[in-house]
């Protein structure tokens, strides 16, 4: 057959959207066929003949299509609409159920269906217009009962209402002269105007203040002037103005989530808490061990020293690293380091470690099967912080890790240790005395003055609950794979963990020796070699490659080099990086063990302390150094006066100036031995020749028991007898 009953042709249209039939029936002598157009809304059923049609079919002029067609709400009805509405479908089915079972060729002819329609009517006591809609829509939607469903679903299709004069919908509150108006494609660009102006800005975030700095900046007929030069608009009146839930259904209809979150709050903002959740974390490791996740969380509670338990230290910084495969935490840390890379080498130490001697330091027994995470994972994510530095490229160089750190503000990138916390927190935090509390009553108890553990004590309740975490809490969200699912594997860490590792490739890699990877995962910086030793951070320190090399010689010319080192948080020693793993320490010099036991940040402290105070006493330095220049000048200004009144009649040559420089040091010493030093030259005394008085030769002290003569200069003496004999000739 050429075409089947119920199929759809599409035919095209010039300069027009193509026309879409549905085939009904052939006709009794199978020479043609009844069809219909779905799109038209009073068509009705017309005859084309086998002929025509194959020319059609052959031209391209029509065509089949297998597409669902455009009645797909009442074909595949949703059993939510089909229990609401059945009832009522099947009342209109009834109706006209005579005419469509019958299989009468007869109805699809004008004069034939208007007889038996007429009938039927008069028959049941319906409107003829009713079973004329049913039996159109019947045909239209496909020739089944649930074509004559209501059509509920086209409600609320129409996006723009043509403005014809006559107010739509139903009357305003008040009565109809108070209802407003329709809404002009002029009002829907000042719509969007006013969108774009306040909501897309951020200027107003509810949609109400968006209206009515809308209306009065849009919808005013001029501005009224107040005494200080105020502009203020004067609003149209109620009925010449659209109603504000005319505009909040515009803007419900046109608004794009996207773009209006994007606009204020940027696309970092919507990509973290808006953009679609469907992938998962869980695809990104191939097992156990593949992905590493690392953070760090300031822990809302306060806690004590554990050196003296009257002093509150604040609330400490809590790193922790997760297993993405497993969900599983394999290391911690709690600090007061941070958030930095000295803090999270110690969470990432911790993670490649041997869990049960690290829980026995803090009286906690395990076994190897509570927590037998013990070796180096193959990839580590980040934030951008902590393993972002040039301290955290170890990883790379040292142990062979991948390291990956998400862009900034992007937390939802590393979701599963983000959402760790919250969980670590329920467990252990919140209850505890000294929590933090987001409400506090006014003059209400500050929970500060709660503070009860100490730094250790709570490091002992974090390590309880990660094993109650990792042995004992299911992850109902977790998704398991199929053979997860064959293997009746429970969502609990730990099962996943040893599941992974017995049936999928480990991604851990032991290490050994835990003091060299504890040096590897010291931070990196360089120093200064000068001739006082080894100097980072103003502390000096020296070793043995130093000494045999003669790196602290003191020579001329000699240029300062620079080496790279690693660094303990106390300052007692740094070590050399001498490639290849190597590293050889370096302790502090006989000069800088005063410092020794001192935390770096206590060596910064004092430092910047001390620059502080040479800050501080700056300008009065500088304001002894202006006197002393001012008074500088001054007796300079005086000394050139007295040289040109000195020298104003003397006519020497320089040579002559210059020849009895000797003999003048020598004229001037013997007086002022005879004067002394505290004779004042004035301006009298300018040109007067001094008086030179020689020294007597100096007598014999005599002998006495007993007494021992003072120390004499004996140089000076001597000089100045010879000097007395020549005066005397």
């Amino acid at each position: 057959m050429l075409v089947q009953e119920n199929e759809l042709l599409e035919w095209q249209v010039d300069g027009g959207l193509p026309r879409i039939e549905r085939v009904l029936q052939t006709n009794e002598t199978k020479t043609g066929v009844w069809t219909i157009d779905i799109s038209i809304e009073k068509a009705w059923p017309v005859y084309q003949r086998f002929e025509d049609l194959e020319a059609s079919l052959a031209t391209g002029e029509a065509r089949r299509i297998n597409k669902l067609d455009t009645y797909r709400a009442k074909l595949l009805p949703d059993d939510e609409y089909l229990r609401k509405h059945s009832k009522r479908a099947k009342r209109n089915y009834a109706l006209i159920a005579p005419l469509v079972e019958k299989n009468d060729p007869h109805i699809y002819y004008r004069w034939g269906r208007g007889r038996m329609v007429a009938e039927l009517s008069k028959q049941l006591g319906v409107r003829k217009a009713q079973i004329y809609i049913l039996l159109r829509r019947y045909w239209q939607c496909g020739c089944v009962p649930n074509a004559t469903l209501p059509e509920y679903f086209k409600c609320g299709q129409v996006k723009d209402r043509k403005d014809h004069g006559k107010k739509r919908g139903r009357p305003g509150q008040y009565g109809r002269n108070n209802g407003g108006r329709n809404v002009t494609a002029e009002d829907r660009g000042k719509f969007q105007r006013g969108i774009d102006d306040y909501k897309k800005t951020g200027v107003a975030k509810k949609l109400t203040k968006v209206w009515e700095l809308t209306v009065g900046r849009y919808f005013n007929i001029g501005y009224d002037e107040l005494q200080d030069g105020t502009l203020v608009p004067i609003l149209l009146p109620t009925d010449q103005r659209p109603s504000y839930d005319q505009f909040k259904n515009w803007y419900y209809k046109n608004r794009d989530p996207r773009a209006e979150i994007t606009a204020i709050d940027g696309e970092k903002e919507f990509d973290r808490n808006n953009r679609p959740t469907l992938g998962d974390e869980t695809h990104t490791a191939l097992g156990p061990g593949a992905v590493y996740q690392i953070d760090a969380f300031i822990g809302d509670i306060y806690l004590l020293s554990y050196l003296n338990r009257k002093l509150i230290i604040g609330r400490p910084v809590i790193y922790i690293v997760v297993d993405v495969f497993s969900r599983l935490i394999v290391g911690f840390a709690v600090t007061l380091e941070g958030p930095n890379w000295a803090g999270a080498r110690l969470a990432l130490e911790n993670a490649f470690s041997d869990k049960v001697a690290f829980c026995k330091q803090f009286g906690i027994e395990i076994t190897q099967a509570d927590w037998s995470v013990k070796g180096k994972g193959e990839a580590l994510v980040g934030d951008n912080g902590e393993i972002a530095g040039y301290s955290a490229n170890s990883l790379v160089d040292e142990f062979g890790i991948r390291v990956a750190n998400t862009p900034t503000e992007r937390p939802d990138l590393k979701g599963i240790v983000e959402s760790r916390y919250p969980i670590i927190k329920g467990l252990v935090i919140e209850w505890l005395p000294g929590a933090v509390r987001p409400m506090r009553k006014r003059r209400g108890k500050d929970y500060r003055l709660d503070t009860t553990l100490d730094l250790n004590q709570f490091r002992r309740l974090m390590i309880k609950s990660i094993l109650y975490y990792n042995n004992v809490r299911r992850i109902e969200s977790y998704r398991m794979s199929l053979p997860m699912i064959a293997d009746e594997v429970e969502p609990i860490p730990v099962k996943i963990w040893n599941w992974g590792m017995e049936k999928l490739t480990g991604k851990l890699r032991p290490e050994d020796d835990m003091e060299a990877l504890r040096i590897k995962l010291l931070p990196r910086a360089t120093a200064s070699v000068t001739s006082d030793g080894i100097r980072f951070r103003g502390i000096h320190y020296t070793c043995e490659r130093g000494l045999e090399e003669q790196w602290f010689l003191r020579l001329k010319g000699k240029r300062f080099k620079r080496v790279e080192i690693v660094y303990e948080s106390l300052v007692d020693r740094i070590y050399l990086r001498l490639g290849k793993g190597r590293y050889e320490p370096c302790v502090l010099t006989p000069a800088d063990e005063r410092f020794k036991g001192c935390d770096w940040y206590e060596i910064l402290e004092y430092f910047a302390l001390k620059k502080q105070a040479a800050k501080a006493v700056e300008t009065d330095q500088l304001q002894s150094a202006a006197v002393i220049h001012a008074e500088a000048e001054a007796i300079i200004s005086e000394a050139k006066e007295m040289n040109k009144l000195a020298l104003a009649d003397d006519d020497r040559s320089n040579t002559a100036k210059t020849s009895g420089i000797r003999e003048n040091r020598k004229n001037l010493k013997i007086y002022e031995r005879k004067h002394g030093m505290n004779n004042s030259t004035t301006k009298e005394t300018i040109g007067t020749p001094a008086k030179v008085v020689p020294l007597n030769r100096p007598g014999r002290a005599r002998a006495d028991n007993g007494y021992v003569p003072p120390a004499r200069p004996y140089g000076e003496l001597r000089q100045a007898r010879n000097e007395a004999k020549k005066h005397a000739k």
